[in-house]
């Protein structure tokens, strides 16, 4: 039921918002973690690059939504047996966290 009404509040945001827009990318960030939690790992996969396709075209390059996003698409790979990039993609939101809150901040 949670995805049902995701869906629907995706659809709203798209018409108001456009595709790109932030508050989409929250939608579909959103959805993804009702599919990971649900193991459909491939479709929380493909939500998560779209929304954080919409962040990078949509705030500084080094926001922490953007951070947030890669380390959850992290954690989607590694559930999908993609080490590689998950490892990448770790490393790209743990240097955006550095840049974020400062070296001393980020254990």
């Amino acid at each position: 039921e949670e995805l049902h009404l995701l869906d629907i509040a995706e659809t709203i945001k798209k018409e108001i918002y456009g595709e790109n827009s932030i508050e989409l990318a929250h939608i579909k960030v959103n959805k993804a973690s009702g599919y990971r939690a649900c193991g459909q790992y491939p479709e929380a996969k493909r939500l998560l690059i779209e929304g954080l396709t919409a962040f990078q075209a949509a705030l500084p390059e080094n926001h922490p939504f953007i951070a947030n996003t890669m380390l959850t698409l992290a954690n989607v790979h590694a559930n999908l047996g993609e080490h590689k990039q998950q490892k990448q993609l770790a490393q790209k939101a743990l240097d955006i966290y550095r840049i974020c809150y400062h070296d001393e901040h980020v254990q």
